[in-house]
Order: C-alpha cells, then structure tokens, then sequence
C-alpha cells in the first residue's frame, strides 16, 4: 500500500471518530499478494451503534465494482477503523467478511492512530489469519512494516501500542 493511501484511511478514521470509517481497497493480486492501488471511502450505513458496527454504503460498492469490470484491476480488500483502538478484527467483522480479501483495520483511540493491521478470510470456515502490511515509499521502497499480534494475543502490549503511534503518524468493524 503506498504511503499516501495509508495516510488516506488515517485521515478518513480520525474525520468520523467515534464512528467507525470504512471502503474498499482497489488494486490487483501478484500471487498470494494484494498490491493496493487505490482507496474508496464509503459511508457508514450501518444500523445501530456506528462506533461497533459498520455497513459500506452499497450504491458505493456497486458503483466501484461497475467501474472495476473495465479497469485493470479489481476489489482486493476493504478497511474500516475501530474507534476503541482495538486492532484484532471482531466476531461481526468474521462473519460478514468475504474469502480471500484482505480486511485492513485501522485502529484509533480518541482521535489518534493506535496501528494499523491486515487479515484475511482463506476458507468458508475459518477465522482470520494475520497477514504482513507493507506500506511503501513514492519510490516503491518498503517504508513500514505493520505484523503487530500473534496469532495469539487479543491486543498489542503498551509498548507496541506506543510504537505503532510513532510509525503510523496520523492515522471499524463490518456487519
């Protein structure tokens, strides 16, 4: 994902918080990998409490999968915040998650950026796995790597926490 697109969702997460933001990432897949090219912002449409829930608007997502049909490259992924800085994906966010995206999640405490973390659905039944968010340079140079739980943490301890906010300067759940 290249920087400016990271400072995108950062900037999308802190304009609605203590809402959750959400959109769909664009790009194309080179094997196993999702290379983001581009990202839609969409509205939460979510019933309920927003700071818990989200739902992309699907006049949004219809429109962005019409124009896909003719471009070079396709929905790789979607990314929402969670406004209480949590960075593990939800039981909502896994079962409304689709097989094979990546699901970014922008994590944000108070207005102000916690990390960011990427996983993905691979089989109908089971949950999420982990997966290595490389954020690059104009130059295409890896600028930061974003790998920030175990499999079998529920959160980052203090300490990584701090560091994500010294890394990721600047910067939901789907169901």
């Amino acid at each position: 994902m290249p920087r400016i697109l990271r400072d995108e969702l950062l900037g999308h997460a802190r304009r609605v918080w203590p809402s959750e933001c959400c959109g769909i990432l664009l790009g194309r897949r080179v094997g196993a990998e999702c290379v983001v090219e581009e990202a839609v912002g969409a509205a939460n449409i979510a019933e309920g409490d927003r700071r818990t829930a989200y739902q992309i608007d699907w006049v949004t997502l219809f429109r962005v999968t019409r124009e896909t049909r003719t471009a070079l490259r396709e929905i790789v992924g979607f990314y929402h915040s969670h406004p209480d800085g949590s960075i593990r994906p939800s039981e909502r966010d896994r079962e409304a998650a689709w097989i094979d995206y990546a699901y970014v999640i922008v994590s944000i405490d108070e207005a102000s950026p916690v990390g960011l973390s990427s996983w993905r659905v691979l089989a109908e039944d089971a949950g999420f796995e982990q997966e290595t968010l490389r954020v690059v340079d104009d130059a295409g140079a890896v600028a930061e790597e974003h790998l920030s739980l175990s499999q079998h943490q529920s959160e980052p301890p203090a300490s990584a926490r701090a560091d994500c906010r010294r890394a990721v300067p600047g910067i939901g759940s789907y169901g």
